[in-house]
């Protein structure tokens, strides 16, 4: 079961959920993926770089840094735009976002350490994009 979620959340997850996103009518769409793409850049180029951390030696053929988790971090933001924004699916999307975080140690790509931080960071994109949103005075569905 790991080999499946793990193989399920390296590709199609973000855009899957951009999708939901935008079929939900909630507010701006375009700009949400434009923000995440930030965050995932700042969060890949960035903060592994500075921190170089590697991998565990259960990785296998895992290639880039490990710290902090890029799964973890796309699940911790799933789970809070899911808990405030009118998504398809809802329970099913958070189900899927805990499992992918607790399956990256499990499966020895990750230390525990990593996907804590990975979660705490897309929890805090995720509250990021609300406080966005109440800035601009865009109506939280």
């Amino acid at each position: 079961m790991s080999k499946v979620i793990k193989k399920l959340s390296d590709g199609p997850a973000l855009p899957i959920f951009f999708l939901l996103y935008f079929f939900g009518k909630n507010p701006s769409p375009l700009t949400f993926v434009a923000y995440v793409m930030f965050w995932v850049l700042y969060h890949e180029f960035i903060i592994k770089t500075y921190f170089q951390r590697h991998r565990p030696v259960t990785a296998g053929k895992q290639s880039g840094f490990s710290f902090p988790s890029s799964h973890s971090f796309s699940s911790g933001l799933l789970i809070i735009v899911c808990l405030f924004f009118s998504i398809p699916w809802t329970p099913l999307i958070i189900a899927l976002a805990i499992i992918n975080i607790l399956n990256r140690p499990a499966v020895g790509v990750h230390y525990i350490a990593d996907v804590v931080a990975g979660t705490f960071l897309g929890l805090l994109a995720g509250l990021g994009w609300l406080f966005i949103l109440k800035i601009a005075k865009v109506t939280l569905l």
